[in-house]
């Protein structure tokens, strides 16, 4: 997890062939996880599913005894069949858990970290704080509550649908971006060399965060991953992404696997895969542009590439100029946030400075929502596609697997692999709209 990705390039092993991926053992056993709770979701209870679960029991079982020898032996690829013993190894995992408790639960972190009580306290927060948010900002005070708390209950339909258009409702519900912005915003009070304070208040403060989010797999998600990376500054290691996701997408479906096929889960991660894969390769592209406007554009290309397909097949909707009113909005988000939260908090002890917050960030809020409408307004802002396909989602990300560096091939294999599963992803894309 704390560790750096090795460059892409071509690794030989000890028997002349080279290796097609950079694996890591979190990423494969939460991918086995997930795989497995898929397994075990749609075919819980029959024959097939035992038969599954025997396999994955005898196939991991045989590859782990291999690889063993291999390391032992002359057996050069026991590096592969140890990833292939671990892949099956946590896929049976996955499928036993959904097995073990078939209904799920929607609100597991809620139940498991907060319980009753303190559900009820949260619950108060909510609504106090919305209340008050509605006080400070009027008419917009729905959009506050959604940006600070996630809550959306304040924003029409209407007005939300403009908001998916314009592909900025994430915004709108508190995801990666937000944590990462009020984490931020609490650790840089606090001096670097402070390493420890820093990840302790940091956690503390993310943890009350995600309950006043009422856990939400994009909140926990984003959470998980700022703690490991102040973790691995703590213990002197290499912050790995692909890794820290993973584990965050392990803990998720393991108090509530039923996350594995709800769009907030599978949204939030796709926009992580997508910033993993791409956001390095397109980033090196646009350097000439600076490091902040190139930094800026690389991520928000990456992201809307990688949730580009799961929207489709959640919404029925491609964002056209997503890039563009994503471009202006993001920045813009941690001068709406944090006065909109610090104003709810301080309304009653500090009602001035809490209604000039509200203010300088009203007015702002207000250029953001003028500029997103007049987009939505655009006949061709957003395209409507019907795709049913589950398979078109997880194939999308195979050529921005192959083109991420992850991937070990050379140049030229590189670049016939990428053509050929592109053009699968399009047949398959065309054949089930």
């Amino acid at each position: 997890m704390f560790e750096k990705a090795p460059e892409s390039k071509s690794i030989k092993g000890t028997d002349g062939a080279a290796r097609v991926l950079n694996f890591r053992p979190l990423p494969v056993a939460a991918l086995g996880f997930f795989t497995g709770i898929l397994i075990g979701n749609e075919f819980k209870g029959t024959p097939l599913f035992f038969a599954v679960c025997l396999f994955c029991v005898l196939a991991s079982a045989a590859a782990g005894y291999l690889g063993q020898k291999g390391s032992e032996g002359s057996i050069a690829s026991a590096n592969d069949l140890r990833v292939y013993a671990l892949l099956l190894a946590a896929m049976l995992l996955g499928a036993l858990r959904i097995y073990a408790y078939p209904d799920g639960d929607a609100n597991g972190f809620v139940s498991l970290l907060l319980g009753d009580r303190a559900m009820e306290t949260v619950m108060r927060l909510r609504s106090t704080l919305t209340e008050r948010i509605t006080g400070l900002y009027g008419d917009n005070g729905g959009y506050i509550a959604a940006i600070a708390l996630g809550d959306t209950s304040g924003i029409d339909y209407s007005n939300l649908s403009a908001l998916r258009s314009a592909g900025i409702a994430h915004i709108f519900a508190v995801s990666g971006l937000h944590v990462g912005i009020m984490a931020g915003a609490v650790s840089a009070v606090i001096p670097k060399s402070f390493v420890k304070t820093r990840l302790a208040v940091t956690a503390v403060f993310l943890y009350c965060y995600c309950a006043l989010c009422l856990f939400s797999a994009s909140v926990v998600r984003a959470a998980v991953m700022f703690v490991t990376m102040l973790a691995a500054k703590l213990f002197s290691r290499r912050y790995d992404m692909p890794s820290s996701a993973a584990l965050a997408a392990m803990l998720i479906l393991a108090v509530s696997p039923n996350q594995a096929v709800k769009p907030g889960f599978l949204l939030s991660f796709s926009a992580v895969a997508g910033i993993m894969l791409l956001a390095g390769r397109i980033g090196y592209i646009l350097r000439g542009l600076g490091s902040f406007l190139s930094s800026t554009l690389s991520v928000s290309i990456a992201a809307t590439l990688g949730t580009a397909m799961p929207s489709i097949y959640f919404f029925g909707r491609f964002s056209v100029l997503g890039l563009a009113a994503n471009i202006i909005t993001v920045p813009l988000v941690p001068f709406v946030l944090i006065p909109g939260l610090i104003s709810a908090l301080i309304c009653e002890i500090l009602p001035f400075a809490a209604e000039f917050l509200a203010w300088a960030s009203g007015g702002l809020l207000n250029f953001i929502l003028e500029y997103v409408f007049a987009l939505s307004d655009i006949k061709w802002c957003s395209i409507d596609v019907a795709m049913t396909s589950e398979l078109v989602c997880f194939a999308w990300f195979v050529p921005m697997l192959i083109a991420s560096p992850l991937c070990m091939l050379s140049a030229s294999k590189r670049h016939r692999a990428l053509i050929v599963s592109a053009a699968a992803v399009a047949v398959l894309l065309i054949f089930s709209l």
